[in-house]
């Protein structure tokens, strides 16, 4: 027998009643206000339209550049691995071109 079935039915309405007046003193919330997500479309509201890529590369900073005091990424923490840094690996893979000014020789 639980605590609950335990109590008179005018315990139970009566404690039924206190909760939903409890409850309604919170306010409910959707995800679109929630989590990073919800963070990135509320930030970039004013914009009304994301170029298709931006969402993807705020992905990619969140997921292997910020991390937390104890230095982990959020990939690593999911991966289980290290991986390495995003930067010199975009520096690797990216073909570079010469600057303007080293082609005339000048600084």
């Amino acid at each position: 027998m639980s605590a609950w079935s335990s109590l008179s039915s005018s315990r139970q309405e009566s404690l039924q009643r206190w909760a939903v007046a409890i409850v309604a003193h919170f306010v409910r919330t959707s995800s679109c206000f929630e989590g990073r997500n919800g963070f990135q479309s509320l930030r970039y509201h004013h914009r009304r339209v994301l170029p298709p890529a931006l969402p993807k590369a705020l992905t990619v900073i969140h997921n292997y550049v910020l991390r937390r005091d104890d230095g982990t990424t959020a990939a690593k923490r999911f991966f289980g691995i290290p991986h390495s840094d995003l930067f010199e690996h975009l520096l690797q893979v990216i073909p570079h071109s010469r600057c303007r000014g080293s082609a005339r020789g000048e600084p």
